[in-house]
């Protein structure tokens, strides 16, 4: 398992799902974060953007300083985790969010 790499990226948020409670006490929501062609991130928000008012189906995003974990197997890809040093900033509310057609798979790159 490789460990976690910083991410910036943009895009429109669907699929939001109702905050809830971690088991350790903490807000946590997922949701998917989806390029115009459909393709998406799955995403994970710990903290303090749970209650985050940008975070809303329609809206668009950018999310700065991100934490991308690698696939933990074939079936599984990776999660985008935004933790209380991560930043989420609105660019624009109530755009059309893409029909999902695939997951975006998340690895480092290699030299």
């Amino acid at each position: 398992q490789t460990t976690p790499f910083v991410v910036n990226v943009a895009g429109v948020v669907g699929s939001c799902e109702e905050e809830r409670m971690s088991q350790s006490g903490r807000s946590m929501r997922n949701f998917q974060l989806l390029d115009p062609t459909g393709k998406y991130i799955a995403c994970m928000v710990l903290g303090r953007h749970a209650s985050n008012p940008n975070l809303e189906d329609g809206n668009e995003v950018i999310l700065y300083f991100a934490q991308a974990t690698t696939p933990t197997s074939a079936n599984l890809p990776g999660v985008l985790w935004l933790y209380d040093e991560s930043h989420m900033v609105l660019l624009r509310r109530n755009c059309k969010v893409p029909a999902s057609r695939g997951v975006i798979e998340l690895r480092p790159i290699t030299r």
